[in-house]
């Protein structure tokens, strides 16, 4: 069990891309709350649903294509929403793009609401 902002949550462990040693332990069920919590939103990076397929927020992911999920085959650079979001969620997914600054600031300019997680010792 860990604790943020005076919370407590469960860590998550998954066999899928080893979650019990990495960074995932931590971002996922703080992700998961956060979809829960809002849902318009739409998700930089198609993270949250390799865990939960039943979500049905946009997914914008310029290079995952699954045959289970409609993503948006999109770069967070250049993309411009055709609908508006009332959340923004992104795990450890910002710092491969071309322009990480850049990336936040877009997201930053969509919605008032926003998760975006990024790795240890980024």
């Amino acid at each position: 069990m860990f604790k943020f902002n005076g919370k407590k949550y469960e860590y998550f462990d998954h066999p899928g891309n080893q979650t019990r040693v990495n960074e995932r332990r931590v971002e996922l069920p703080l992700a998961f709350e956060f979809v829960e919590k809002h849902k318009n939103l739409f998700e930089v990076g198609n993270v949250t649903r390799h865990y939960h397929r039943e979500y049905q927020h946009d997914v914008l992911d310029l290079y995952e294509k699954v045959p289970w999920a409609d993503v948006i085959n999109e770069d967070i650079l250049t993309w411009i929403p055709s609908k508006k979001y009332e959340a923004v969620l992104s795990i450890s997914t910002i710092e491969h793009t071309n322009d990480p600054v850049l990336a936040v600031n877009r997201i930053l300019s969509f919605c008032p609401s926003v998760l975006i997680t990024f790795p240890m010792g980024y």
